[in-house]
């Protein structure tokens, strides 16, 4: 959000007021303590491509979409044995989409990484291509990494996840409701966040997963998208599993899994806490 003189700014939800001259460390305060205590952590194998929109509407505002990337990184445990992430870019220029790489690029190609420094370094010097919107060429290159490449694992061992974010109508081939269903047939799971109030809803709807109610997220404008962010992720990491009787694993959303505090008060009383994604419980005290 642009500061004027004098008035109201909130940072995700918190209002205060201000000047001009100390805007900039009241933003400060903001990202350095606010977000960071709303933020949600997934701690568990899943691989996550962000697709995101790179088209001339979002170039005013692409500070914020930046901003977005690296705080959706920072919501996952980025590591050999958890959260492995790409970042997709999409507009109609050429290509319409690509998978965003470190420079110079590496000779087996990039996708999915497990390096969390290299990831925010990437997210935080992305380059906006401008153009139309190819929200189906971005669910296509981000749908490859996933499955393709040195890092991408078997579903079996690890969630499939794209998040779309977009602020407008998909007008450049191929279809994105086409693309979002063969993805989600092959056992994506996908989250999309549209931005402003230029986006088709209709279409969106028909790109998230099912039930939308839980995997399409909306925001004003892009001074909301940490906001959003943090629903999509309170989502993702806020499910969990009695493992062997003795921990309690995160995992994705799914029929089986139950909120921390019920895996809690349901798992008994651990004899082995090896797992190296496991929630350590707490053994009683002998009474």
């Amino acid at each position: 959000m642009l500061p004027q003189e004098g008035g109201d700014l909130t940072c995700e939800g918190y209002p205060y007021k201000y000047l001009y001259p100390r805007f900039f460390f009241c933003h400060m305060l903001c990202l350095v303590l606010l977000i960071p205590a709303q933020r949600s952590f997934c701690n568990y194998s899943i691989d996550l491509a962000l697709v995101l929109d790179g088209s001339g509407s979002v170039t005013p505002q692409w500070g914020l979409v930046e901003q977005f990337a690296v705080e959706a990184i920072e919501s996952f445990n980025v590591s050999s044995s958890a959260a492995h992430i790409a970042i997709t870019e999409f507009s109609s220029g050429e290509p319409p989409a690509w998978v965003i790489c470190p420079y110079p690029r590496p000779p087996a190609g990039c996708g999915l990484m497990d390096d969390k420094a290299a990831l925010i370094t990437m997210a935080k010097s992305m380059f906006n291509a401008g153009y139309g919107t190819a929200i189906g060429a971005g669910i296509t290159v981000g749908q490859g990494a996933l499955y393709s490449g040195a890092l991408a694992r078997p579903a079996s061992q690890a969630a499939k996840v794209l998040l779309v974010l977009t602020d407008g109508n998909n007008n450049f081939p191929p279809d994105p409701v086409a693309a979002a269903q063969a993805a989600r047939a092959a056992g994506t799971v996908i989250y999309v966040l549209g931005v402003g109030h230029k986006f088709n809803q209709t279409q969106l709807q028909a790109i998230a997963s099912e039930p939308t109610s839980e995997h399409l997220y909306m925001a004003d404008d892009f001074t909301g998208l940490l906001a959003a962010l943090h629903n999509v992720t309170a989502h993702l990491c806020a499910s969990w599993h009695c493992v062997d009787n003795s921990v309690c694993l995160q995992g994705p959303p799914g029929a089986h899994m139950v909120p921390l505090d019920v895996c809690r008060a349901s798992c008994p009383r651990p004899h082995s806490l090896s797992h190296p994604l496991a929630e350590a419980l707490p053994t009683p005290h002998a009474e």
